[in-house]
């Protein structure tokens, strides 16, 4: 599985932004310590007070850059999604470069989904199979489509190493695994998500999308 590609193709473009946006802050950053050593050492302790308070201001403004531009490279796709033959391109792209088959099971028709609904899904998808490049060791997922009234059911499962869901999410943080980004774009459309894992079996990502179909007089009226 080639994850070193996939992890050098999303993180060279952000590596050149931090570069150039957050190198003020870093010889900002290294100025103001080199003032804090001075202050201490002569014993003033009222200008130290002053510049950890530039140093802890300076901290935080660099850290709310770090997000800002992860969050522009993760959620900064314009394209736009009309049906889910595009999501199936992906499917596609996602064998061809880096060899993982994707067995899509859609049980629902391109009508049937609303269009302001389509993007999330698909970005959702995106992400939960970029997890699996990254972390599960996996040749095969399998994604299903599916209703139940107005509902949308979304289930992204591989066939990797999986792992112990209550141990690991004890121990790292949710977001190291990617499943924070997953779960912060079904919030966007009031879903949820729901993940079943056990070691050497595979990881299986449950997402419910509410009110995402179109109802019957909606349809007949397309």
């Amino acid at each position: 599985m080639k994850s070193k590609e996939v992890k050098i193709n999303r993180c060279t473009n952000i590596l050149s932004d931090l570069h150039n946006d957050l190198g003020a802050f870093v010889i900002g950053l290294n100025l103001n310590l080199q003032f804090l050593e001075d202050s201490i050492l002569e014993g003033e302790i009222e200008s130290a007070k002053k510049e950890i308070s530039v140093i802890k201001e300076l901290s935080d403004k660099s850290i709310k850059k770090i997000r800002d531009i992860i969050s522009r490279y993760r959620s900064g796709e314009t394209v736009k999604i009309n049906d889910l033959s595009f999501i199936c391109t992906y499917f596609k792209s996602v064998k061809k470069y880096f060899g993982l088959d994707v067995l899509f099971e859609n049980k629902l028709k391109n009508t049937d989904i609303k269009k302001e609904v389509l993007f999330v899904l698909y970005k959702i998808i995106k992400e939960s199979i970029f997890n699996v490049l990254l972390h599960a060791e996996a040749d095969t997922v399998r994604v299903q489509l599916m209703s139940k009234g107005k509902a949308l059911y979304c289930s992204v499962h591989d066939n990797g190493k999986g792992f112990n869901v209550k141990n690991t999410m004890l121990n790292i943080k949710w977001n190291s695994l990617g499943f924070g980004f997953v779960k912060e774009i079904a919030k966007t459309v009031g879903g949820e998500i729901l993940i079943k894992s056990i070691p050497g079996t595979g990881t299986e990502i449950g997402i419910m999308l509410p009110n995402a179909v179109k109802s019957s007089k909606k349809k007949e009226a397309d």
